[in-house]
């Protein structure tokens, strides 16, 4: 299996993993073979890519860290939330548990993966990124915490932060939110208040914990003081508003938004380390640099010798020098007898460029 840009898809090429609505529907079954009109549908969906299998990558099975079931449930609950409260409506007391039942399955489901090396297979239409990136940053929130040794209530308490981070948007209008442009000074205060908006419809509610609601008022908060709202600094801000922040720009940054291009995921780890130390707790950026690769599987490289590789395998060892199988030599003519190499046992062959 592979992740490919739907611009690339041809007609006959098999889907590898199904796509879904954020309302739980699914819009195309795995092992689908698509025809020109799916493709057509996936581009209208602004669907930028999906996973596909081919005899180059059959064998490589790419495996979210939850499970699907569990990541439809969440965005599902997410989506009614969020909607519901756009509507000018409360969320009742079955929303507000099914929301917390969704988190806590998130916590199951990592606790039950004896690994902390996170993959994210998640495929998501441009119309419902808010509710796939609130559920990711949970994802990756969690992952972190579990990494750091919190119980099983931290963890809860820190995913329904993390899951509802950005509820407050609710209050802002789309135009701003997806402006492609710069933002006027008025229109960059109204983003801003979208935490205090989160924090205030999250405190009413007895059963979310209001360490929780502090996470959605402080996500935007920066280490060296230079966020927002309140411009607090260092370990002022709350440990898991830290932790969500970091989340939240790496989600962020490899999406793709109706005004910019995802990221591949080693430029965006690249921008995190960058900013480490001014923007975010370098204690939990270097935590968070330990569990997500740069090269996740299924991703084509060049090598430093010129050939042409895919990622098959993460290295727990050092997630950085994965295992890859060779596909092309240096002159792009196709390897029939596919090679495998470990890069650890390796050292003098590097990672020159990721391919599309």
């Amino acid at each position: 299996m592979r992740r490919i840009l739907v611009e690339d898809l041809i007609s006959g090429m098999v889907l590898g993993r199904a796509i879904y609505h954020a309302n739980g529907q699914i819009l195309l079954a795995k092992d689908m073979v698509l025809k020109e009109a799916y493709i057509q549908r996936l581009l209208d969906l602004k669907i930028p890519t999906v996973y596909i299998d081919d005899q180059l990558t059959k064998d490589i099975i790419i495996e979210d860290v939850i499970s699907e079931k569990t990541r439809i449930k969440a965005i599902s609950q997410v989506r009614q939330s969020m909607e519901r409260l756009k509507l000018g409506r409360n969320l009742d007391d079955s929303i507000v548990c099914n929301t917390k039942n969704a988190v806590s399955q998130i916590v199951d489901d990592l606790l039950e993966n004896p690994e902390v090396i996170i993959n994210l297979s998640d495929i998501r239409t441009v119309d419902d990124y808010t509710f796939g990136h609130c559920v990711n940053v949970a994802v990756l929130s969690i992952a972190m915490g579990k990494a750091l040794r919190y119980n099983q209530n931290e963890l809860k308490n820190l995913g329904i932060g993390a899951v509802l981070h950005d509820v407050g948007k609710i209050k802002i209008e789309d135009e701003i939110l997806n402006k492609p442009g710069s933002l006027t000074e008025e229109e960059y205060d109204k983003i801003k208040n979208h935490t205090w908006f989160g924090y205030n419809v999250l405190r009413d509610y007895e059963e979310i914990s209001i360490i929780s609601a502090h996470v959605a008022l402080q996500h935007h908060e920066r280490f060296n003081g230079d966020g927002y709202p309140r411009g607090l600094k260092g370990n002022k801000i709350h440990e898991f508003a830290q932790i969500v922040s970091i989340a939240d720009v790496y989600d962020a940054l490899t999406a793709n938004r109706v005004y910019k291009k995802a990221a591949p995921p080693h430029k965006a780890i690249n921008f995190i380390s960058t900013v480490s130390g001014y923007q975010f707790n370098p204690k939990f950026v270097d935590e968070f640099l330990k569990h997500l690769p740069l090269y996740p599987l299924g991703t084509m490289l060049r090598l430093s010798t010129g050939e042409k590789a895919i990622v098959i395998k993460i290295n727990g060892e050092n997630i950085n020098r994965p295992v890859v199988r060779l596909v092309q030599d240096h002159n792009e003519d196709d390897i029939s007898q596919y090679d495998e190499i470990d890069l650890i046992r390796k050292p003098d062959l590097f990672i020159t460029e990721v391919l599309s």
